[in-house]
This record gives C-alpha cells, structure tokens and sequence, in this order.
C-alpha cells in the first residue's frame, strides 16, 4: 500500500474517520473544528499521511490545529482511523448527487461549499450513512 501525504485535515469519531479535501481557505479547519465540537477527534490539520484508507497525522504538526484568526491550539487526537466518508469543500455539489468515490481512498465522497450554515449536518447525516445509521436511497454513497 503507498504512502502518501495529501493537503487535508481529518477527523475520527468512534473509529472511524472524515477526511476533509479543499484549497487553500476553503474552511478545511474550520470544518474540522465544527465537528470536533459535535464531539469528534482530530486526526490531522493541514496535511495528512494516508496508506490507503487509514489516516493518521505527520510528527511534525501532531495535536495541532490552526484555528485562522485565533492561532495554533494544541488538542486532544487520534493516532489513526480508517476513513470512511471524504469530504471535497469549496464545490457546491447537486441537490440529489450521483453516487460518486474519492479516487485515493474508494470511499464515498460528499462535495459541499464549506460555507453553507447547514453544512456541518449535512457532514454528519453523511457520516451516519457511511457507518450504517441510514440507508442510501438516493445521493452520494447510494451503490
């Protein structure tokens, strides 16, 4: 399996793990705050070394997260998760999307702008999805 680092921040919650994909400003961090204040741990901010699905943070920038505007705080982490559910910020995706998978990862993969009010519960009932909670009938991680 090859290792490679990729320009995202990840966040795992009971095992299982959100990577978080946007250009530069699009609110990777600020997504990943969201969540880790809906009870999620942070993985990774910035940059992220995956070796297929499991994710885990480079030495250098372990525990950390940059919070723009505020700084660099120093928190809680998980050594690695499998992701499950890859999030691309900065797209506004399609009301009902096709049934779309990150190419690095194979796993379902959620477009959204990153900026919409309603956008870290559209994370979430995602992530309920991937991990079984709800069942795909129409959108994303539909078969």
């Amino acid at each position: 399996m090859a290792r490679q680092t990729v320009h995202a921040s990840c966040v795992a919650f009971n095992g299982a793990g959100i990577l978080i994909y946007g250009p530069s400003g699009s609110g990777k961090s600020l997504m990943a705050l969201a969540l880790i204040q809906e009870g999620f741990t942070l993985v990774s901010d910035d940059q992220v070394v995956l070796e297929g699905v499991i994710a885990r943070a480079p030495e250098t920038i372990r525990s950390k997260i940059e919070v723009r505007g505020v700084g660099v705080l120093a928190m809680e982490t998980v050594d690695t998760v499998p992701v499950i559910l890859v999030v691309v910020l900065g797209q506004r995706g399609e009301r009902l999307p096709v049934s779309e998978r990150d190419p690095v990862t194979g796993c379902v993969l959620l477009r959204l702008m990153g900026t919409d009010m309603g956008d870290i519960v559209r994370v979430k009932a995602a992530f309920g999805a991937c991990l079984g909670r709800y069942e795909w009938v129409v959108g994303a991680g539909r078969a």
